[in-house]
């Protein structure tokens, strides 16, 4: 059998149960993420515009994306508060916009946890705003349906 790349770390939140099941299935299945067989369109890949002194970690890693597949938007890259205090990182196309508030997990500097408040109208808010999620938040293995 075929390794897949990227079916782990898929993390989806703010949806009901039966889509949460749904794309899992999916997802097991290979087609709700992009894989070796599969690999999704680089016209679905947006760069994120970073505000409010939020920029991309460092030159060697991969700048801070969005991809849409169907219904489920895929987080990419990893980025730092290098001034300011603000706790919103971007905002997203409407395109790749959920249709209801979600947080979603994502890693932060020094292996601390912390969230992505996702908002229906495109503000990405990272909490908690504090030291660990300046140093380095990886929007790495973040998924979530529309």
């Amino acid at each position: 059998m075929r390794q897949r790349r990227g079916t782990a770390g898929v993390l989806i939140a703010g949806v009901g149960a039966t889509a949460a099941v749904a794309v899992c299935a999916a997802v097991l299945a290979g087609g709700g993420v992009a894989s070796e067989d599969r690999p999704l369109a680089k016209a679905n890949l947006v760069k994120l515009e970073l505000r409010n002194g939020w920029e991309r970690w460092s030159a060697d890693s991969p700048a801070p994306a969005a991809l849409r597949d169907g219904k489920v938007v895929h987080l990419k890259g990893a980025m730092a508060r290098d001034s300011g205090s603000s706790p919103y990182a971007f905002k997203l196309a409407p395109e790749y916009r959920p249709s209801h508030e979600i947080r979603v997990l994502a890693q932060f500097f020094d292996i601390e946890v912390g969230e992505l408040l996702i908002a229906p109208n495109g503000r990405v808010d990272v909490v908690p705003n504090n030291a660990n999620a300046a140093q380095l938040t990886s929007l790495d293995g973040i998924s979530f349906v529309r």
